[in-house]
């Protein structure tokens, strides 16, 4: 809706003395926050191309506090758990670095030059750290971390199992996560890359296993555990949404109702998480960012609401909350940190101290209160703040804007705020919180309407159960216009649960998966219980919408069975049910 209040216009220069004393905005990359548990005021970053940064109120003003000579771009920086005054840290090319003292010095802990994708304390004891490098999984148990043992060969692995693209060895990336099961220290996860889903181990790094989500390409970046539920476990993908298990990764199950995909090239819907996080004295709400946005969940990630408006840059890369003060949320972006105070509601700026940004135009326009509007000379490319404001409290306004603008300009008359690029012109009707696109970004998808494995059906023996199983509602798409990387099958995954599944902790009693098709035959072997209820669980991976699924129902020997599918239904194992924290 446009404003309908009266609107006054002052195009001033170009000039940073417009608005002399208020300083520029700072601007950095971060990829992850830590919060000191006992000192929670005490916050550290690690940005990927302003190298680390400490603040010691909150998040108010930030000082870089690096001294390694080998890189700025920083992937990770993790607080002892057992020591807050121990912090290691890794980035691109850097190695491993250990502070002793909160920070103020830095020395080398080994693996000298590699670059270190992610890193993690070992739940019970800290002085053992594991680490994920481009090549695979390194551990050290000596405090100095001089010492390093690879517990997983990568490369090796990728060489044993080759995948359609691409046609080259690839290393890890920052985007694939390390985690260690607090109830389980054994337990080992880390995510995959063009191969999908992800490695585990069991027996602390001996031996792995590359597992799959439900059987389809799905690869896994971030991974965190239930603080109290040791089989409770979260996973985010790469593109494909967020999935839970609840049987400690025996199977797993989409959650990403209410989560909004990013329309874009190459024309699909993608729906990639990031920054999963939990409130500390309640894991059922869960924050996390994605392409679009940024969400927050209350039961569990059963579903998902979008967060506060003032969260104004999409897809926080890290999010942390405040383990004595939970409505106290922190978001790192790929442009500085925000901060809300009311558990994500309304979101302020926090990044005086970062590397500043040059203004190079300014504009005055009277809203429902009256704000400068910047013009910077990058990415982003609009900031406002109140005029009367005696302090760098610029704020990024800068939504969905992934280029540098030439103009920025205010009409009167109708209420827009309109952002002029080289090739196309962005308009916001509501003082730049949100920019309409006009670059076509979607493109429709046929329908598929074939089916697979069709043939008569036999009349049941005692030993297997055969039924027609035929998909209805939402029909999923094909995936002709998504890149050769994720054109991946089988795409649909069918599963025989029990009625109270996942809740009850149990396994899929059977399951099978199959390329695209709306109809197909299948042989369910008579092998289970005949004294509980069972339901045919259906998942369709679908790049425009994510998964879709649908449940209908069973009975063993029944000949036709249909389901409808739509965007992450709840089976029926979740109707009533309170998640306890």
């Amino acid at each position: 809706m446009k404003p309908i209040l009266m609107y006054a216009i002052l195009l001033l220069s170009s000039a940073v003395t417009a608005i002399s004393g208020s300083g520029e905005p700072g601007k950095a990359y971060i990829q992850h926050l830590a919060i000191d548990p006992q000192q929670p005021q005490i916050i550290y970053t690690a940005t990927t191309s302003a190298g680390l940064y400490k603040s010691v109120d909150r998040g108010e003003n930030w000082q870089r506090i690096d001294d390694c000579d080998t890189t700025t771009a920083f992937h990770v920086i993790r607080i002892d758990p057992r020591n807050h005054n121990r912090l290691i840290c890794g980035g691109r090319d850097s190695g491993v670095w250990v502070s002793r003292n909160q920070g103020k010095t830095w020395s080398r802990a080994g693996m000298d030059d590699q670059t270190i994708c992610d890193l993690v304390f070992h739940p019970r004891n800290s002085n053992i750290v594991y680490v994920l490098a481009r090549d695979g999984v390194y551990y050290s148990s000596d405090t100095n971390g001089k010492e390093w043992k690879q517990l997983f060969d990568y490369l090796r692995f990728q060489k044993e199992h080759p995948v359609p693209y691409p046609h080259r060895p690839w290393p890890y990336s920052r985007f694939q996560k390390i985690a260690v099961n607090p109830h389980q220290p054994e337990q080992i996860f880390i995510g995959g890359r063009w191969e999908g889903g992800y490695h585990r181990s069991n027996d602390g790094g001996k031996t792995w296993q590359h597992k799959w989500i439900s059987g389809m390409f799905r690869r896994v970046d971030p991974i965190i555990f239930h603080p109290t539920d040791p089989d409770r476990i979260f996973v985010g993908t790469h593109h494909q949404g967020l999935f839970v298990s609840y049987n400690n990764g025996k199977s797993w199950l989409s959650m990403s109702r209410g989560i909004a995909p990013e329309k874009r090239t190459p024309f699909y819907g993608a729906y990639l998480i990031s920054g999963l996080t939990y409130d500390p004295r309640n894991p059922n709400i869960l924050y996390s960012g994605s392409d679009f946005s940024n969400w927050k969940s209350i039961d569990g990630g059963l579903s998902w609401q979008e967060l506060g408006a003032t969260l104004t840059c999409r897809f926080a890369r890290t999010m942390a909350v405040d383990p004595q003060h939970p409505a106290t949320v922190y978001a790192g972006t790929n442009i500085g940190v925000y901060r809300s105070d009311d558990s994500g509601n309304t979101w302020s700026f926090k990044s005086n101290g970062f590397p500043p940004v040059s203004i190079q135009d300014t504009v005055v326009a009277q809203l429902e209160d009256t704000y400068i509007y910047m013009l910077s000379d990058g990415i982003p490319p609009v900031y406002r703040k109140h005029p009367d404001s005696n302090v760098n409290n610029w704020h990024p306004m800068s939504w969905h804007l992934d280029s540098a603008g030439e103009k920025l300009r205010f009409d009167q008359k109708t209420g827009e705020l309109a952002l002029y690029t080289g090739a196309v012109a962005y308009i916001s009707t509501d003082g730049g919180l949100r920019w309409s696109d006009p670059r076509v970004r979607y493109r429709d998808m046929s329908t598929l309407d074939e089916a697979a494995g069709m043939v008569p059906l036999k009349a049941s023996d005692d030993n297997v159960w055969r039924c027609r199983v035929i998909l209805q509602g939402e029909p999923f798409c094909d995936d002709r216009y998504v890149g050769l990387y994720y054109q991946r099958p089988p795409y649909v995954s069918l599963q025989l649960v029990r009625e109270d599944y996942p809740l009850d902790k149990s396994s899929p009693v059977w399951q099978t998966n199959f390329d695209c098709c709306l109809q197909r035959d299948v042989e369910i072997p008579k092998d289970f219980s005949s004294d509980t209820n069972y339901v045919l669980y259906c998942e369709a991976r679908d790049f425009q919408r994510n998964t879709l699924t649908g449940y209908q129902f069973v009975e063993p020997g029944q000949e036709m069975v249909y389901i409808f599918l739509q965007q992450n239904s709840l089976l029926p194992g979740f109707k009533n049910t309170v998640l306890k924290p």
